[in-house]
Parts: structure tokens; sequence; C-alpha cells
């Protein structure tokens, strides 16, 4: 079985919306970890529930540094907090979630 995506997602996903994670107002909000997080910003698309531990896996720096990571990308629009916990706390990437939770744009055959 093949999954294709219609142009009207495709378009969803390379738009230049807040929560897209390529629109270039995304990285200037990244500042000086801009390198690292666009290494996580590509990760979301394979995982778009991520943690700050993650992150550190991901990166290879400190957890107060992907803590500091984590935090742009929520003020940035791209991520948001789902726990409420103040520990292990779990980021989602909403804006790619949600194409998996519209109605079909094609009737399957």
């Amino acid at each position: 079985m093949s999954i294709s995506f219609a142009p009207e997602v495709i378009g969803l996903l390379t738009s230049g919306d807040v929560g897209n994670p390529r629109n270039p107002a995304v990285a200037a909000q990244l500042g000086p970890v801009a390198g690292n997080g666009h290494r996580v910003l590509e990760s979301l698309f394979d995982r778009p529930i991520i943690s700050v531990d993650n992150v550190v896996a991901l990166t290879g720096t400190t957890f107060a540094a992907a803590n500091t990571l984590v935090a742009r990308l929520v003020d940035a629009g791209v991520v948001t907090e789902v726990t409420g916990y103040a520990r292990n706390r779990r980021f989602r990437f909403d804006s790619y979630i949600a194409l998996f939770n519209e109605a079909p744009l094609v009737a399957p055959m």
C-alpha cells in the first residue's frame, strides 16, 4: 500500500505558516541555536512528539541548552507543551499532527 499526499497537504507542509518549522521567521527566532534547532525541526516530521531528553540525545547538548531550544520552539509556535507538568514534559508538533486528523481529501479506492 502506498500513501500519497494531495497537493494541498504538500502546500501546508511547505508553506510559511507560523507553526511550520521551514518558515524563515521560525529559524530567526531560534537565534544562536539555529544549527541544532534546524536538526530538531527536521526530526519533528519523523517524531512529532518530543521531550527535552529527546532533544539532548538528538543534538548532543546539555539539558539546559536543549531546554532553551525547546522553549524557543514553543515561543515560535512550532510545538506546544501537552502534559502540564513541570518535569517530564512532552511537546507536540500540532500543525503536523492536525494533518492526520482531518477528513481525507480523496476517497479510498
